[in-house]
């Protein structure tokens, strides 16, 4: 079944915002959107990592439904129902490799959180500028670059 792109472009509603604001007004994603966004992209990095035949194949099935769900058992039940996958072993497989990247990611998205909250947090200004004070001789020179 081929939609047309014009079709896919017109599936959201338009925000009253986006109808009567100005013409250079951008729509924020919603929380929820971005939530499913960021499932539907584990779901392609699952793809890329498993390599059962059978679990990849769901997985590229799945894929193109917008409306995956973020829950172990709704997400069995969509497989069972949606895409008629009777085993139930390979519908838990297929939610252990999701979960297994949604996993990888977390750690990601943490251990680079972390590198940048060490780096700037830790700063220490009133303690810098005492000691720049001091190796100056008590007096500093201030450049002004919008002068």
């Amino acid at each position: 079944l081929l939609i047309s792109s014009t079709y896919q472009q017109h599936v959201k509603c338009m925000t009253e915002n986006q109808k009567y604001g100005s013409k250079n007004y951008v729509e924020k994603e919603a929380k929820g959107e971005m939530k499913q966004n960021a499932w539907c992209e584990q779901v392609e990095r699952a793809i890329k990592f498993v390599k059962e035949p059978r679990l990849k194949s769901l997985l590229e099935n799945i894929q193109g439904y917008s409306n995956i769900p973020r829950k172990e058992a709704k997400f069995i039940n969509f497989l069972t129902n949606s895409c008629r996958i009777r085993d139930v072993s390979l519908c838990k497989l297929a939610w252990k490799a999701i979960a297994d990247e949604a996993e990888k990611l977390k750690k990601e998205e943490e251990s680079k959180k972390a590198t940048e909250e060490g780096t700037g947090a830790d700063f220490k200004w009133k303690a810098t500028i005492k000691r720049k004070l001091r190796e100056a001789g008590g007096e500093m020179k201030v450049c002004y670059p919008w002068f």
